[in-house]
Order: C-alpha cells, then sequence, then structure tokens
C-alpha cells in the first residue's frame, strides 16, 4: 500500500471526521513541512481540502502554516456551502410551491453526515423529479430564483445562477446496462420526507446509488477519495438493512466491486490491516483528483473502441443519448441525422474544441498495454 497515504495523509483524514483512532495504534503521525505541502495539495485535487485542514489544525498547524493558495481554497469552500444551502433553500421552497416532488441527490443529502456540513466540498446541487414535471420544474425554479436553463444533457437539465449550478435530474441512470434497471426504480425506493413535497430515497437506495455512482466513475478513469469518505459515513452513520442492499448490489452484478470499497474504505478510514490484492485498485485512486485523470478516461473509452472506432464512437452517440438530450427525437427519429450535426456545432466554442482536441492527442498516445491494465484493475474489483 502506498507508505505517505497510510503513515501521513490517512490519520490526519481521520482526525478530520473526528474517528478516534488515528492509526492502527491510534498513533499520532509527525509530519515535515514537505509533508503538510503534499497532504494540503492532496486535499486540493481530491477535493477534500476542509477535511485535512480540520485534521492538521488538530495536530497544531495553525492556518498560516497553510500558504495562501490553501488557505483560500479552504475559505472557497466554506463560500460555496454558504451558497449551496441557499440555493438548496431557494430551489426547494420554489418546487414546494408548485406542488413538486423531489429529492436531493448526493452532496445535498451527504453533508450532513459531517462533522460540518460545509466539509462536504461540492461545486453543484442534484435535484431528481419526475420526468413528467420536468418542464414544470423548470418553470417553477426560473419563476422563483435567478436560475436560468442552459441545456439538457444524458440525465439532466443543468440551470445556472451567478453563484452556482443546478442539476435537475429527471433520471438517475449511468447509462450502464447493468445498473440501469435498477436505477429506473429510483421513486420506488423513496418515500415522502414529511417536509413539503420533498421525497428521500431509503437507507438502502441511498447505500446503493451511491455504490452504483462510484461504479459509473469507476468504469469511466476516474474514483478518488472522497467517495470512500462518502461510503464509510453511510456504512457508520446511518442504519440501513445490508442484506436488502447486497441483493439488490448482486442483482446489478456489483456486490464484489462493494465488497473491495468497503475493504479499502476500512483500511484508510479504520486503520484496518493492509490487503495487497487491494494495492492497485488504491493507486488507481490516489493518483487522480475526485474526477480521476484524462488519461485514465480516455483509456476507459478505448477497451472497445480502439483507433478509428474510438473517433467515430465520440462522434455518434447511441440513439439512447440522442433521445435523452434531444426529447423531440423520440417521436420523430428521422430527426436523429440532425442532433448528430446539432452535437458537432457544440466545436465552435474554443473550450469544448480545445478538450476535444486534448482528447484525441491523448486517445493516440494510448497503448494495448494500458488498456489491457485497466482491464485487469477492474476484473480485480469485480468489474
Amino acid at each position: 500500500m502506498d507508505t505517505f497515504a497510510r503513515e501521513k495523509l490517512f490519520p490526519v483524514i481521520r482526525l478530520g471526521m473526528n474517528i478516534a483512532d488515528t492509526g492502527p495504534e491510534g498513533d499520532v503521525p509527525e509530519l515535515s513541512e514537505a509533508d503538510v505541502s503534499r497532504i494540503l495539495k492532496t486535499g486540493m485535487r481530491q477535493s477534500i481540502l476542509p477535511v485535512v485542514c480540520k485534521g492538521l489544525q488538530k495536530l497544531g498547524f495553525s492556518k498560516d502554516s497553510f500558504g495562501d493558495k490553501a488557505a483560500n481554497e479552504n475559505m472557497l469552500a466554506l463560500y460555496r456551502s454558504v451558497v449551496r444551502d441557499d440555493a438548496i433553500e431557494r430551489v426547494s421552497r420554489a418546487l414546494n410551491g408548485a406542488k413538486i416532488d423531489y429529492i436531493l441527490l448526493k452532496g445535498a443529502v451527504l453533508k450532513d453526515f459531517y462533522p460540518e456540513a460545509w466539509m462536504r466540498t461540492s461545486f453543484d446541487v442534484d435535484v431528481l423529479v419526475r420526468e413528467d414535471d420536468l418542464d414544470k420544474a423548470v418553470q417553477a425554479i426560473e419563476s422563483a430564483t435567478d436560475f436560468r436553463y442552459t441545456k439538457r444533457n444524458y440525465h439532466d437539465v443543468e440551470l445556472l445562477s451567478d453563484r452556482m449550478q443546478l442539476e435537475l435530474h429527471f433520471s438517475i441512470k449511468e447509462s450502464m446496462e447493468n445498473i440501469d434497471g435498477m436505477l429506473g426504480h429510483a421513486w420506488e425506493n423513496a418515500e415522502p420526507s414529511g417536509n413539503g413535497t420533498m421525497w428521500r430515497f431509503t437507507p438502502e437506495f441511498l447505500a446503493f446509488h451511491n455504490v452504483t455512482h462510484m461504479c459509473y466513475h469507476m468504469t469511466q478513469g476516474g474514483l478518488g477519495i472522497r467517495p470512500f469518505i462518502d461510503l464509510w459515513l453511510l456504512r457508520n452513520r446511518t442504519s440501513y438493512n445490508e442484506a436488502t442492499l447486497r441483493e439488490m448490489l448482486e442483482k446489478c452484478g456489483i456486490l464484489t466491486f462493494y465488497e473491495k470499497c468497503c475493504a479499502l474504505s476500512s483500511i484508510w478510514m479504520d486503520g484496518a490491516a493492509e490487503d495487497e490484492s487491494l494495492d492497485g485498485f488504491e493507486k488507481y485512486c490516489l493518483e487522480g483528483g475526485v474526477l480521476g485523470t484524462s488519461a485514465n478516461m480516455v483509456v476507459s473509452r478505448h477497451r472497445n473502441k480502439g483507433g478509428l472506432k474510438y473517433v467515430f464512437s465520440r462522434l455518434f452517440v447511441s440513439r439512447e443519448v440522442i433521445e435523452s438530450t434531444y426529447p423531440n427525437a423520440r417521436n420523430k427519429p428521422a430527426l436523429i441525422p440532425f442532433y448528430q450535426v446539432k452535437r458537432w456545432f457544440r466545436m465552435l466554442n474554443p473550450k469544448i474544441r480545445k478538450s476535444a482536441v486534448n482528447e484525441l492527442n491523448l486517445a493516440k498516445k494510448t497503448k494495448n498495454e494500458d488498456v489491457k491494465a485497466f482491464d485487469d484493475l477492474l476484473k480485480s474489483v469485480g468489474l
């Protein structure tokens, strides 16, 4: 296992998360100036900076020792938390007023399990409504807030305000055949919260959704530290029926993945004994940021479509993606080629064009052994 992570990074994270033991014997790490700098850089890259800052402060390091960049980023996380909570309140009020059922997703829920809500960083707010209510929900939110519709994606529409992004989901499917069937039953696994028209997932489905999202990011080239902290919190700070969760995961073929994630989470968060079989999994999660690396993303897409097939798969997306992004295509299949071409016009945006060029350059450098190594890694964690 990674020695620095084992002996320095995760003891600090455990302190920041108010977990009593900081190591197998409750040992407190001795950190050099270089160690602190490395921990802070990891915290920023992994979007867990408030957690590591809190841990370092408990070890006696002052905010002044963090440096301007980390200190400013930490304050920015607190600011974003205030903005996020305000956005959740305003969007909730709008949906309640329009009598539209909704479910808060991801960080909007998980933040409440952290020692302090602002420590669970987030750059957006995710909310689920029924697809039949989508247009009405957008209208209600635009009428009551400063959020404005910008575009429709595979399973959500994006609305922006001056300070926050809202992803209004009409589905939580991940475009993965093995898990989408179960994710399609989200509302059947939810119940009224007693707070207006807000619903919430059952504890088992909340954990299930978290694991499936980890699964998606794992296969797409990125899975950082934060999802494992979230998983640990769900397992240790909430109460759910483990047998029910495991049954759902087994039906989707990702029970082994869940078990591997739990094992790695226990090593990191509980100081459990090392497991050499998880070394590759750990390295993959630590080397990127919260969304992994661009190189890993390209390798993941190369698995079944190398060379020209890769280029064509990026140019011509599936009919399902087209129909989700452009609903008019569902009843008018003749329009699908038109919408394929419409997607290409996004290349007029300089940022999108630059991203596409970078991706193609990375694709050219991808080797067969890189793809094989990624395949082997997925198999090792049950995918």
